[in-house]
């Protein structure tokens, strides 16, 4: 999971850095800032998700001595 978060994550930068360099430039009109902000929320979603995300934990957990 945190592969793909992380893999997202990266994405959704890029796509706010180049359409962002497109907005500023003059190519897209003013709709291609509605482009940016949604590249932006799935870019900080993902963040923060990753930043939540526990750390992978073995399904066999050992057990106390004696214990049942």
């Amino acid at each position: 999971r945190g592969a793909i978060l992380l893999d997202l994550l990266v994405y959704d930068a890029i796509g706010v850095v180049i359409t962002l360099g497109v907005v500023l430039t003059g190519v897209l009109n003013a709709l291609g800032w509605g482009i940016v902000a949604v590249y932006l929320f799935f870019a900080a979603g993902s963040g923060l998700l990753l930043l939540r995300e526990r750390p992978f934990r073995s399904a066999r957990t050992p057990t106390a001595v004696g214990a049942p």
